[in-house]
């Protein structure tokens, strides 16, 4: 794809510039996609809301010497149906004023992350989001690889009834193999954490019945 501005460059509190600004668009597997505005700036990539067809999509674009572990994205796409990671549409790479940037183009979450979902004092959200991602941690280790960057900012809110959530932003995630594995006492820790959580968030839904 290509996207072409003749806008400045806007530099955000974090001191890095935006690629792209509003009313830009970049053109992603034959379609284009207009920006609505970028949300964050950081030294890894830069992140926008682009609609088209009058429907919203997150885009990461990976800054200039920046890319995703390639060996990642295939898995995701075996276990995205399960509803744990947030739906990547497309990744690849896209040529903007000449240089090429790798991409990802995912499903738009309005509703934002948990790091900005005012958490505090609901204990209710936090535990369900606790167990959802702690949930999601084990399908993905079991699927092969480890995350790494598990905070609130990558955690996106899917609905506010029932506080589901799924996980967003594997830049730097790795394949197990290449990855040091955890000793078996720490193995069993997580294990025992994770058993405590579930039996939670279970008592909780059964006192709510």
């Amino acid at each position: 794809g290509t996207a072409v501005s003749s806008k400045t460059a806007r530099t955000t509190s974090s001191g890095h510039s935006y690629t792209l600004q509003p009313g830009d668009v970049i053109t992603i597997d034959g379609k284009d996609y207009k920006v609505v505005r970028g949300f964050n700036s950081g030294s890894e990539a830069e992140l926008y809301e682009v609609t088209c067809n009058r429907k919203s999509y997150g885009l990461k674009l990976y800054r200039k010497g920046f890319k995703p572990n390639g060996k990642i994205g295939p898995i995701l796409g075996k276990i995205q149906d399960q509803g744990y990671t947030a739906a990547i549409h497309s990744a690849g790479k896209t040529t903007l004023r000449n240089v090429i940037y790798d991409y990802e183009l995912m499903d738009w979450y309005p509703l934002g992350s948990a790091n900005a979902a005012g958490l505090k004092g609901n204990s209710d959200a936090i535990l369900a989001i606790t167990v959802k991602t702690a949930l999601a941690l084990d399908v993905f280790h079991k699927a092969g690889f480890v995350h790494k960057d598990i905070k609130p900012a990558n955690i996106l809110i899917k609905d506010k009834t029932t506080w589901d959530s799924v996980i967003c932003d594997f830049g730097i995630a790795d394949i197990l193999k290449d990855y040091v594995e955890p000793t078996p006492g720490a193995k069993k820790r997580i294990d025992q954490v994770l058993r405590i959580m579930l039996t939670a968030w279970i008592g909780v839904q059964t006192i709510r019945r």
